[in-house]
């Protein structure tokens, strides 16, 4: 449930730009069902943003991402945008070195801050 509305909120709400169906890819297994997806939003004229990336565990490590994302910079690249941004934390390791082999380079570092009621 919670996973949901955070994916509703970022496709509903302009709080991580303006969400673009058209840059953003969903990959399907043999069957037909969902193994990951890519969310690309325009944060301002040319200047896209992928608040998020998933990609089922059991389909890591197999390309999938690396095509996913590559497909949301070609559309990117297509429609005039000179960039793109993407935050990540050091300690996801794994994300943070592939984002670093895809072209990534660190612009900022800020604390993050969870809320818990």
């Amino acid at each position: 449930m919670g996973c949901e509305s955070y994916l509703r909120s970022l496709v509903e709400n302009p709080g991580c730009g303006i969400f673009m169906p058209e840059a953003s890819f969903m990959g399907l297994d043999n069957e037909g069902g969902l193994c990951g997806f890519v969310i690309c939003c325009r944060i301002s004229p040319g200047v896209g943003m992928i608040p998020q990336i998933a990609i089922h565990p059991s389909h890591q490590g197999q390309g999938l991402g690396s095509r996913l994302i590559r497909r949301s910079f070609k559309e990117l690249r297509s429609s005039g945008f000179q960039s793109v941004s993407l935050t990540v934390t050091k300690k996801n390791r794994r994300a943070y070195d592939w984002y670093q082999r895809l072209g990534f380079k660190i612009r900022k570092e800020f604390g993050a801050y969870v809320w818990q009621r």
